[in-house]
């Protein structure tokens, strides 16, 4: 799924934005992005400026270039799988979020993968195709 996402913009302290559909693959968004890692808790809507992870921080880290894989309803072994295979790569961040349409989905700016299973190498496929078409609007932002 590849949309246009034209709404980059910083909301003030204290702003919230809610999103009518998920996973958020751009839009309005915390002025400070997410680092990239390991999750343990799903990203929860908290206004901009809140302290800890949220989900407008995590739509900031996509501006810069990361891509994020969600999972869902996975055995603990393919959450094992997925981060011993993709939690320490740059520009990554991995969480649980429950009630995806599909046991995993990737996430870049204006773009959604699904995934049935944990397949390394097509989510690999999927970060190294969005990291050579440098189409976050911000690739070298930290």
């Amino acid at each position: 799924i590849s949309s246009t996402v034209t709404d980059r913009r910083h909301l003030k302290p204290g702003e919230t934005f809610h999103f009518t559909a998920f996973p958020v693959a751009g839009g309005p968004h915390d002025p400070n992005p997410l680092t990239a890692g390991t999750y343990a808790e799903p990203f929860p809507d908290l206004p901009s400026g809140a302290s800890g992870p949220s989900r407008l921080r995590a739509v900031h880290s996509l501006e810069h270039g990361y891509v994020e894989i969600y999972y869902s309803a996975l055995p603990p072994a393919q959450v094992q799988s997925l981060v011993h295979s993709f939690g320490g790569t740059t520009k990554v961040i991995i969480s649980p979020t429950p009630d995806l349409p599909s046991p995993i989905q990737l996430v870049a700016w204006g773009r959604v993968r699904n995934c049935a299973s944990v397949d390394a190498h097509g989510i690999q496929e999927f970060l190294d195709a969005y990291r050579a078409a440098r189409s976050a609007p911000e690739p070298n932002g930290p």
